[in-house]
């Protein structure tokens, strides 16, 4: 129970002990007044806890939506990128294929696809599709759950660099009927509009975050939760 709710608790059961025994002196009487202002007092300070206790709920709630922006970054992101360094010998065509080759800098030196003389091992494509999979679903659960000003514009970027793999899309068509309709109707909308028109450049991948966000089966998904998008 929170401390400045027991607080209120015991003022209320302060103000009826003394309203309880100023009953027993005459109206008007020196008791009675005290117990008066006493009361009084008591429903000062019992308000002023109030709220104090509700600021501390806010502050609460605010390190808990702060704690969650962590967790999803690190574990959404930054993972996500740690473990293709990490399979990148397992499968590197489905390394590759996570991004746009016109995202790769110059100087940068990065197997091409026709380089490559290896298939990849299904066992690490599989363990980094779902740990993609599930960044969907933990960002979605996010933004519909949590009640946030945050915007889920960057990560449909990300996403929609990562939606540029076939592969992914292939594993993604095997195994989408494990996860939740919700999750089925986001990153279905997402490989739809990155397959139909591939992004050539960040402004395309801009433009296609934009149709995602108005597209009907997002705004369906997120009004049955919330009154607006994430993107608005």
């Amino acid at each position: 129970m929170n401390i400045y709710l027991k607080i209120g608790i015991t003022l209320i059961i302060i103000a009826i002990i003394i309203t309880i025994v100023s009953s027993f002196y005459k109206s008007d009487s020196t008791i009675d007044r005290i117990a008066i202002k006493i009361t009084n007092v008591l429903q000062i300070l019992l308000f002023f806890g109030i709220f104090i206790s509700y600021k501390q709920y806010e502050d609460s709630n605010k390190q808990t939506l702060l704690t969650q922006e962590s967790i999803l970054a690190e574990k959404g992101w930054v993972l996500v990128y740690e473990k293709i360094q990490e399979y990148y010998d397992k499968c590197p065509n489905f390394c590759n294929s996570l991004s746009y080759d016109w995202q790769i800098p110059d100087g940068v030196n990065l197997a091409k696809k026709t380089d490559l003389n290896t298939l990849d091992d299904y066992g690490a494509v599989l363990s980094l599709s779902v740990l993609i999979f599930q960044s969907f679903q933990n960002v979605l659960a996010y933004f519909l759950y949590y009640d946030t000003e945050d915007k889920i514009d960057a990560w449909l970027k990300a996403f929609i660099i990562w939606a540029n793999s076939k592969i992914l899309y292939d594993v993604w068509n095997s195994n989408k009927f494990m996860y939740d309709i919700t999750v089925q109707i986001f990153a279905d909308k997402i490989f739809e509009l990155v397959r139909k028109s591939p992004p050539k450049n960040t402004e395309d991948i801009i433009r296609i975050s934009k149709k995602i966000c108005a597209s009907d089966e997002i705004r369906r998904l997120f009004g049955d939760v919330k009154k607006k998008t994430p993107c608005e």
